[in-house]
């Protein structure tokens, strides 16, 4: 698991045009297929609502995992301003753009990403990778335990994870609406990102 301060520290050594999928990513928790399956049609920054439709697998899209994957996620104002920046520098802006995509409009390579990106970007914020461990899951487990621990709320977790089930305990009595979802996803984005939105741009998506 990773600290706030370790996250924050992670996405300073992006890439400036790849700081947004690393906010996105601590932010919401997604599985990797999942953010790098995201188009522009998913994302209503007005609203501030992020839909999670597809997962990009071996560079094609496909259904979600379960149908609990398929979910909405109230975007904190943190991710919404980055998205939006990351939207005005980018070539690739219609509907059924990627969101991350490539100079050429294709998705971003996960294994790129990993060996070229996350990996160096934690060797020079002094974090020490554990193997099969530090990929991109870590952003992952390191929502979910930061969002349980801000909301103390198991099923509100579990939904916003898209995770099918806990036990049958959790799904039979523990129960959220969405008005906590979106408490939770703020909350988390506030220990991570504390005070103003600072937002660095970018001239084109690489």
């Amino acid at each position: 698991m990773l600290t706030p301060e370790q996250i924050r520290n992670v996405e300073e050594v992006f890439p400036v045009e790849l700081r947004a999928l690393c906010a996105c990513v601590a932010l919401t928790g997604l599985r990797l297929g999942e953010l790098l399956g995201l188009r522009w049609g998913d994302v209503d920054l007005e609203g501030q609502i992020l839909t999670v439709s597809h997962s990009l697998w071996r560079g094609r899209l496909v259904e979600p995992k379960t149908e609990a994957s398929k979910r909405s996620i109230e975007m904190p104002r943190q991710l919404a301003e980055r998205l939006r920046d990351h939207r005005a520098g980018s070539k690739w802006t219609g509907t059924e753009d990627f969101v991350f995509a490539r100079k050429d409009g294709r998705p971003q390579d996960p294994d790129h990403l990993r060996n070229q990106v996350l990996y160096p970007a934690m060797k020079v914020a002094g974090i020490e990778r554990v193997p099969r461990r530090h990929g991109f899951h870590i952003f992952r487990h390191t929502f979910g335990s930061l969002y349980h621990a801000e909301t103390r709320d198991l099923k509100a977790t579990q939904r916003a994870m898209g995770h099918s089930r806990i036990s049958t305990t959790a799904d039979i009595y523990v129960h959220v609406d969405d008005e906590d979802l979106g408490v939770g996803f703020e909350a988390v984005a506030n220990s991570i990102y504390p005070g103003p939105v600072e937002v660095e741009g970018s001239d084109e998506i690489q």
